[in-house]
C-alpha cells in the first residue's frame, strides 16, 4: 500500500506502480475472468394436499473481466423457465436461454466520466438495476412488470456518467437506448451532500 495517491479525498492506486511491484506474473491472473452461476428455485407446499413441489425458475451464468485497467466487460445470460412450446423441454416444462446484460465499460477516459456500450439495465427506481435472483422479493414490483415486462427495462445503447463536485458530490447520467424497437434519451441526476 505504499503506492497510494490522494485525490480529493479518495484514494486511487495506481497500475502503472502496482504492475511493477508485482510482476508480470502474477498480474496474469488479475486476467482470468469471474464466472459465477446462480440458480433460483421455488419451492411450494400445499397445505390442502400436503404435496410439495419444487420449480427451477431461473439459472444465471455471469461472467465479468479486466481487459486492460480502464477497460472492464460485464455479461449475463438467463436461462428462464416458461410456459410457451419453445425452448428446451424437461417434463413438459420449457426454458430459453437469453442475454440479460452485456457491455462494456470505459472508466474515467476524462477525469469525472464513465462510458458503457451494450445491453444495460437503466437506473429506473431501486429494483430495476437488480437482477431477479439479488431481489429481496419474489419478483419485481408491480409497476416494473407492468410497464417493462418480467425482467424489468433493459436497454441496448450508450450510457455516459458524468461525477462532478458543487452543492455536495453530483452524478449526472445520460443515455441513449433502444428498448422494444423504440429508441429514447434517459437522463438521470442525483446529488449527496452532508
Amino acid at each position: 500500500l505504499e503506492h497510494v495517491g490522494f485525490i480529493n479525498n479518495r484514494q486511487f492506486f495506481s497500475a502503472a506502480l502496482c504492475a511493477q511491484q508485482f510482476g508480470g506474473e502474477r498480474s496474469q491472473q488479475a486476467l482470468n475472468p469471474e464466472i459465477s452461476v446462480l440458480a433460483e428455485v421455488f419451492g411450494i407446499y400445499d397445505d390442502s394436499t400436503k404435496e410439495t413441489e419444487a420449480q427451477l425458475h431461473e439459472v444465471e451464468v455471469a461472467v465479468q473481466s479486466a481487459l486492460d485497467p480502464y477497460t472492464l466487460l460485464k455479461v449475463c445470460l438467463g436461462i428462464h423457465h416458461e410456459e410457451a412450446d419453445e425452448g428446451l423441454k424437461h417434463e413438459g416444462e420449457s426454458y430459453h436461454l437469453h442475454l440479460e446484460e452485456g457491455y462494456v465499460t470505459w472508466l474515467a477516459p476524462l477525469p469525472g466520466l464513465k462510458l458503457e456500450a451494450g445491453k444495460f439495465k437503466q437506473p429506473f427506481g431501486v429494483y430495476n438495476r437488480w437482477h431477479a435472483h439479488a431481489l429481496p422479493i419474489l419478483e419485481y414490483p408491480l409497476y416494473i412488470r407492468t410497464f417493462f415486462g418480467d425482467e424489468g427495462l433493459a436497454s441496448t445503447g450508450l450510457s455516459a456518467d458524468f461525477l462532478f463536485r458543487g452543492l455536495g458530490t453530483s452524478e449526472f447520467t445520460l443515455q441513449g437506448v433502444s428498448h422494444g424497437g423504440e429508441n429514447a434519451v434517459l437522463a438521470h441526476y442525483q446529488s449527496f451532500w452532508d
